[in-house]
């Protein structure tokens, strides 16, 4: 985010950046955040914006409005295992780039600021994940571009992270963004509904990979503070109960 804001500034790579941004807090996959497939890539009207508990009209809302937002919703239409309809919500992070809420805002005025230049109506089918190049022309965003930026970044960093730029792809950020919430001490199941999944097969991966949570286990283990009800026995072993 500061490399694309502050750094190296452009258009390609603010929005790359915004779209990072988005997919890490809502476990999203390629498909999703990029224009990969077109039918299930988030387009603007997909996008609700809340200022308090007032909803917010894209089109027609002022920019200090759509820049003041409180809280965002992205509806799945056509998203896997997304009921039509549904929309997951997130309020502003507390920084102000690497937030849902300014990552979604940055993108929608991106795209009402150009519609204003050309002096067109507001084009809610336009998808989330595009920019607009040096040309004007307007240009979706691919998961390569999403990868080669990740890795770029995780090789800048890899001294401090000992993380190989090539374990690292556009998929890394769904399950990046629910390995936060795990280790963010979100509850399991509040991770499935945000993540979307059906089972809790990727919630067994996420425990045995969690090392922030890992590291406690035994120390907390070790200085609990035991005692049984009185007269009670030794618990049994369930899988023994048979025997």
């Amino acid at each position: 985010m500061k490399y694309a804001y502050h750094q190296n500034p452009s258009a390609e790579r603010q929005a790359i950046a915004n779209m990072l941004c988005v997919a890490f807090y809502y476990c999203l996959r390629p498909c999703e955040y990029t224009s990969e497939n077109p039918i299930k890539a988030f387009a603007l009207d997909d996008v609700i914006l809340f200022l308090g508990r007032r909803r917010l009209n894209n089109a027609l809302a002022s920019d200090a409005e759509i820049c003041a937002a409180t809280a965002v919703h992205l509806v799945f239409t056509t998203q896997k295992n997304g009921d039509k309809g549904e929309a997951i919500a997130h309020a502003r992070s507390g920084d102000p780039y690497c937030c849902p809420v300014t990552a979604v805002v940055r993108q929608l005025m991106l795209h009402r600021r150009e519609f204003r230049r050309r002096n067109t109506p507001f084009n809610g089918a336009i998808k989330l994940a595009s920019y607009y190049n040096r040309h004007n022309v307007c240009v979706p965003i691919k998961p390569k571009q999403i990868t080669d930026t990740l890795r770029w970044n995780a090789g800048v960093l890899q001294h401090v992270t000992g993380i190989s730029p090539a374990n690292i792809s556009a998929r890394s950020l769904r399950a990046g963004g629910a390995m936060a919430l795990l280790v963010g001490g979100c509850d399991a199941n509040i991770i499935k509904l945000l993540a979307r999944w059906r089972s809790d097969s990727m919630m067994r991966y996420l425990h045995q990979r969690a090392t922030p949570i890992a590291q406690k286990l035994a120390a907390s283990m070790f200085q609990s503070d035991y005692s049984f009800l009185p007269d009670a026995g030794v618990p049994a072993d369930p899988d023994q109960a048979d025997l």
